[in-house]
């Protein structure tokens, strides 16, 4: 099934440039499945043709069991880039989750793990970690994986509300998701595993309308 996806021109707008363009259409995600059997949870996926993957396997009004899948660049193996998810159809205003490899140094004792970050947009520059005065989210993982092709995080996110979830979701109403998704194959610029930098996503970024 072919979920509709618009060009998300204004996501992560007013970054960093790249020289590069990003992908922004034709855009369409592509739903399926996919079971992760370590932990035995069966996900609905929504994933973009540029390496982007979104799942869902529970739901409500308090938070969400997701994975995020992105890909990395084939000519950049220590440069992983970071991938996002937009909680809404915007970046503005909506909660933002940004991901990305840590350190692929051999001495690091976060090799092969993935950070991430919550962030806030009120304008189209870069996004401000989440303000600790609107009861910020929180994150578990639950299984985590880099590789030279991407990296993979499944995780449990309370306090984070997909738009579309609403009182409908527990009866027999269909409920339509609506979110965004950003990607750069150039890794942020970090301190201690704090961002300081995260470049404009030059590889790719949409927004799409989920059914569940």
């Amino acid at each position: 099934m072919l979920a509709k996806v618009f060009p998300f021109a204004l996501l992560f707008q007013g970054l960093i440039f790249s020289t590069s363009l990003a992908q922004e259409y034709p855009n369409e995600m592509v739903e399926g499945k996919y079971t992760d059997f370590g932990i035995n949870l069966t996900f609905t996926t929504w994933s973009s043709p540029y390496g982007f993957t979104f799942g869902l396997a529970l739901s409500d009004k308090t938070g969400y069991t997701g994975l995020i899948r992105c890909q990395s660049s084939t000519n950049k193996s220590e440069r992983k880039g970071w991938c996002g998810l937009s909680h809404g159809p915007s970046m503005l205003q909506n909660l933002l989750l940004v991901l990305w490899p840590s350190s692929s140094s051999s001495t690091s004792s976060h090799q092969n793990t993935i950070q991430t970050s919550f962030r806030q947009a009120t304008d189209y520059f870069m996004p401000e970690p989440y303000p600790s005065s609107q009861s910020p989210p929180s994150i578990q993982k639950l299984s985590e994986w880099v590789n030279s092709t991407g990296f993979e995080l499944i995780y449990q996110c309370q306090g984070c509300i997909l738009s579309g979830i609403d009182d409908d979701t527990e009866s027999n109403t269909t409920t339509t998701l609506n979110l965004g998704y950003a990607m750069s194959f150039d890794a942020p610029v970090t301190n201690n595993g704090e961002i300081i930098e995260l470049g404009f996503h030059d590889e790719a970024y949409g927004t799409w309308d989920a059914l569940l």
